[in-house]
């Protein structure tokens, strides 16, 4: 769930940097435990006090500037807990006391078709990781993809395979190319469906260089 919920962060245009596992000062939660009166988490093996982690410290752009907000995930069934609430409190508590932005994020929370299309182009978003594909041949893939797509006649890896037939191309060059054209927003989809690969793709081509974005990859 922390992964999906990294996608949904990752692909968020507001969100300008996202940090995992953010480790709070032992020596501050200890003093805070003792304050709540709560048993402070130990490590299972030696018994000592271990060190706190937020799962997700993130930087989000406002209009007033950047915003920190931490976010812990956590099944909601795993609130019924009264220990797992015992340990939420003396987080919460830490960060409060720093002024800032905490909360919970439940799979409730999570856009499951989102979190699924992100992890399916994320590889696939910088050019340097790409079977083969130079910036000059990625602008030649993305025009003959885009009359496939026009067509809307052949589901997205047939249609893709056209592509690479007519370039000479190794197959899956072009189902590759597709997911770094959405991954980088050069085509624009609906990232809140889910996207089917057997089916035709309905895209919208941003106004970005093409060219210019294999420049930039």
């Amino acid at each position: 769930m922390e992964l999906k919920y990294f996608y949904t962060l990752e692909w968020s245009p507001a969100v300008t940097d996202i940090r995992g596992q953010y480790p709070l000062p032992l020596d501050q939660t200890l003093e805070i435990a003792g304050r709540l009166q709560i048993k402070h988490p130990t490590d299972p093996k030696t018994k000592e006090a271990a060190v706190m982690t937020t799962d997700f410290v993130i930087d989000v752009r406002t209009a007033g500037g950047t915003e920190l907000r931490a976010r812990t995930v956590k099944m909601a069934k795993d609130l019924n807990s009264r220990r797992a609430l015992e340990k939420l409190e003396i987080e919460r508590t830490w960060w409060q006391e720093q002024g800032m932005d905490w909360g919970i994020v439940t799979e409730n929370e999570i856009p499951e078709p989102l979190a699924a299309n992100v992890r399916w182009v994320h590889k696939a978003r910088d050019l340097s990781s790409a079977p083969d594909i130079s910036p000059h041949i990625l602008g030649q893939i993305e025009h003959g993809l885009s009359k496939q797509m026009e067509r809307r006649r052949n589901p997205l890896p047939q249609a893709a395979l056209a592509v690479d037939e007519q370039l000479g191309l190794e197959p899956g060059s072009s189902l590759w190319v597709v997911r770094h054209l959405i991954a980088n927003r050069y085509w624009l989809v609906d990232m809140n469906t889910v996207i089917d690969t057997g089916k035709p793709l309905a895209v919208t081509r941003s106004y970005m260089n093409i060219n210019q974005a294999g420049d930039s990859a």
